[in-house]
């Protein structure tokens, strides 16, 4: 795939605490690859509101002005954020009339990467993560990074890992996970995970099964089939791991170490046919580090 780190990053704000630290994040990244950053505060139009509220009168002009004011000022506190990390970085703001996703449908091609804050799975932060960030991910065409804090558990993290399966998608998403290990100047480990037991039965599997040969089996031709990728990209220290898991368990317990966990949208299981795969949906509600879902 064609993949650069020249273009702008888009940063969704609403003032709250996770947004900021969102964009701080998303502007030390653009300091390391001299990308410039385009901070956006989404005012829903006037059929979101109808829609949730008939009686909602954001059609008067001073209701919106009011609108257009408050993201004028969490703009100005997410500006101040960020130059605190890059003050000489290229920022731009902008109060988009409409929700995020539709300002990330409108301009993620041209965008290099999307970056919304976002908080672990909870019953009430799903109705949040559901309508705000799986909404811009369905909605880009650009690699979109749900941005969380690290868990206070979690210590010395180190390193990028890429959810891997062989589809399009993985290949896809190894890509761009290679630009990001270099920008970053990490590790990256390629993570390739497969429930043995659930396929072929535990008992049986025990008992015929040299997983220690399918191992080996396994990392060499996942390492054949990277190779060609990996080889653009040789300051990148690659490391493999194959496990016996479901990628959406081998993968939530890797993000509890990584910096950044970076996964296709889609794969090759039951559901590869759908906008957006079930491992995907997962690690965004699950993993404990910030996520990166590449369409």
């Amino acid at each position: 795939m064609s993949y650069t780190l020249d273009r702008p990053v888009i940063v969704g704000v609403d003032g709250s605490r996770r947004a900021l630290g969102a964009a701080r994040w998303a502007t030390e990244w653009c300091a390391r690859t001299r990308s410039p950053i385009r901070l956006v505060y989404a005012v829903p139009d006037d059929v979101w509101f109808a829609a949730h509220d008939p009686f909602a009168m954001c059609v008067d002009p001073a209701l919106r002005r009011e609108a257009n004011t408050a993201g004028t000022k969490v703009l100005t506190e997410a500006l101040a954020a960020a130059r605190e990390v890059a003050p000489d970085l290229d920022i731009a703001t902008q109060v988009y009339s409409g929700t995020l996703a539709d300002h990330v449908a409108e301009y993620s091609s041209g965008a290099s990467m999307v970056v919304i804050g976002s908080t672990r799975s909870g019953p009430i932060r799903d109705v949040l993560l559901g309508s705000q960030v799986m909404g811009v991910i369905r909605s880009s065409s650009c690699p979109v990074l749900a941005w969380r804090e690290d868990d206070p558990a979690d210590s010395d993290r180190d390193g990028l890992v890429v959810g891997y399966d062989s589809s399009p998608h993985a290949d896809r998403a190894l890509t761009v996970a290679l630009h990001q290990a270099r920008a970053l100047g990490e590790e990256l480990t390629v993570a390739y995970y497969f429930p043995a037991a659930a396929m072929i039965g535990a008992g049986y599997a025990l008992n015929l099964v040299n997983w220690s040969l399918v191992e080996q089996d396994g990392i060499a031709r996942l390492r054949r089939r990277i190779a060609p990728a990996c080889e653009q990209f040789p300051e990148v220290d690659v490391d493999i791991v194959y496990g016996d898991s479901s990628a959406a368990r081998g993968l939530v317990g890797a993000s509890s170490s990584a910096r950044l966990l970076i996964v296709g949208s889609r794969g090759m299981g039951s559901v590869a046919g759908t906008f957006m795969g079930s491992v995907s949906q997962n690690l965004v509600h699950h993993a404990r580090c910030p996520v990166l879902v590449v369409p």
